[in-house]
């Protein structure tokens, strides 16, 4: 879902058939939803490291992905945008204060956002643990949830990162995901339907919302937490449902990988695909996808073999 939302332009396509443009339109402001679930995946994976004492090796892996994904869009935006003195231009003070106080990021790395918060996320989820202070923190937790709501509902064109940060957006669904680890087996009992039936209707709002209001980011839409939250608890109520099927295996082992590379990988490759794949939905995004799935597969096939060999010995006398 993210590479459709980056690279789809689903939003920018315009065929002759007006059921077409519906379903283009429909499906690039569905799938941002993948930033919230996101958050509530690895607010649940968080509870489950946080129970095994885990969570500083878990932050620098966080660190060390952001880190390395950072310099890499740092040197290709140097090296496209006139060298270090047309690369210091995206930073000016503006820059630097959205990026310290909502993680907007500039350049290429625009999509790092997500990493730069979840790294705020858990700093902060970190200190409330160590103070104990997890459950008095919910109410506060809410009131965050409401403030972003009341933001989208105040101006749904404002520019989205001022809602969707670390704040306001990435600690509230964080929150919600590992507060559903530890009600798992009230989640269970609830029944399917319940699911579905909040599923449907907010699929039909966001369809109604999105098709004649004209509102395509859908950062904090009345419909849009309802939705996330469901497919979430859905999923997490039916585990095996999708378990050992191809796009499971490539979620769970290359996610990371596609997610900070494909907007790299996009723009090396923009060039070289025919002008028709640019011009047919899901193509190129599809291109990028199989691509980087294949780079970031190789890399850890070879990293992965390169630490299992032993080390040379000397020969003894």
């Amino acid at each position: 879902m993210v590479v459709i939302v980056h690279l789809g332009q689903l939003n920018e396509f315009h065929p002759e058939h007006r059921i077409l443009r519906y379903i283009c339109l429909l499906a690039h402001s569905f799938c941002f939803i993948a930033p919230s679930l996101f958050f509530l995946i690895s607010g649940f994976l968080y509870a489950n490291i946080q129970a095994k004492g885990k969570t500083h090796k878990y932050l620098r892996r966080i660190l060390l992905i952001t880190v390395c994904g950072s310099l890499i869009y740092t040197l290709y935006d140097i090296l496209t945008s006139g060298g270090i003195s047309g690369w210091l231009q995206l930073y000016d003070s503006q820059a630097i204060a959205d990026l310290v106080f909502v993680n907007k990021t500039v350049g290429t790395a625009y999509h790092l956002w997500y990493l730069y918060a979840l790294i705020y996320i858990i700093v902060i989820m970190m200190i409330i643990d160590r103070h104990g202070k997890w459950d008095q923190s919910k109410p506060f937790i809410i009131a965050l949830t409401m403030i972003g709501v009341a933001f989208y509902i105040r101006n749904p064109y404002t520019s989205g990162q001022y809602i969707r940060n670390f704040l306001f957006f990435g600690l509230p669904f964080f929150a919600f995901g590992r507060y559903a680890y530890e009600k798992q087996s009230s989640i269970k009992r609830i029944p399917d339907y319940i699911y579905l039936t909040i599923i449907t209707f907010s699929i039909l709002a966001g369809s109604y919302e999105t098709l004649f209001i004209g509102h395509i980011s859908m950062n904090f839409a009345y419909y849009f937490i309802p939705l996330c939250c469901s497919i979430f608890l859905l999923a997490l109520k039916h585990p095996l449902l999708g378990a050992g099927v191809l796009i499971e295996t490539i979620g769970s082992q290359y996610s990371a990988g596609i997610y900070v590379f494909h907007i790299l990988i996009g723009q090396l490759l923009w060039d070289f695909v025919p002008a028709s794949a640019h011009d047919t939905p899901l193509v190129f995004p599809g291109i990028v996808l199989l691509v980087t799935i294949l780079l970031v597969a190789s890399y850890k096939k070879v990293f992965l073999r390169s630490k299992q060999s032993p080390l040379p010995t000397a020969n003894r006398r």
